[in-house]
């Protein structure tokens, strides 16, 4: 998938993007303390097949949730009714 650099919005997108998959696989993740240098090194590195500071970032700032909040976020997020089948059948 190619990625896109936009001038304003990528980073928001690309943070509300990763929470929702985290929470969707029972983790919270919370960038408040992760600065936006931080964030455009290790996306930047990922590019070019580098995930050692994202990896990092990650393990710094995320921790897991409840079972409850998990599946709120896949009844939340999960449009399809299908895939939403699926998922709660693996995760209950």
């Amino acid at each position: 998938m190619p990625y896109i650099l936009l001038e304003n919005g990528n980073g928001r997108t690309q943070r509300e993007f990763i929470q929702i998959v985290a929470k969707i696989n029972d983790i919270d993740i919370d960038f408040t303390s992760v600065d936006e240098e931080t964030m455009i090194i290790a996306s930047h590195d990922s590019i070019n097949g580098n995930y050692n500071k994202f990896l990092e970032m990650f393990k710094n700032c995320s921790s897991p949730i409840s079972k409850e909040e998990q599946l709120k976020s896949v009844e939340t997020y999960i449009l399809s009714n299908e895939l939403k089948n699926k998922i709660l059948t693996l995760i209950k």
